[in-house]
């Protein structure tokens, strides 16, 4: 497989893509074009054992219409805990544990199309 990063285009942006094989000097069919939008990671994404619950807090994204928390479970796969428009979630005392792996995206809804950021990742004891 190939990959392209296009580090000139900013959150909340938008930039159409096509891909167009090519074998040696000839170029094959162009792909259809997709269009995306960029969305900003969250920053400075805490966790902080509070009694039987986990408080996870961040700073907001430019751009972003809501967040999905993540827990990590004994499978060491990333499952949905919360979505949220809010900066701030309280996990309830049924998800904690001794240890805590939560992580985060930003979800920008534009166009009718769902837009993921990066995922951020925080840990609790």
């Amino acid at each position: 497989g190939s990959a392209y990063v296009d580090r000139g285009v900013a959150p909340g942006e938008s930039a159409a893509y096509r891909v167009v094989p090519l074998s040696g000097a000839r170029a094959g069919i162009a792909s259809a074009q997709k269009r995306y939008r960029f969305v900003e990671a969250p920053s400075s994404f805490r966790a902080s054992a509070n009694g039987d619950a986990v408080d996870l807090s961040w700073d907001a994204s430019d751009g972003a219409t809501g967040y999905v928390l993540q827990q990590m479970r004994e499978s060491y796969i990333f499952t949905d805990l919360a979505e949220t428009a809010d900066c701030a979630y309280a996990a309830p005392a049924e998800t904690t544990g001794e240890f805590g792996l939560y992580r985060l995206r930003a979800v920008l809804e534009s166009d009718g199309e769902t837009y993921y950021s990066d995922g951020v990742i925080t840990a609790v004891r």
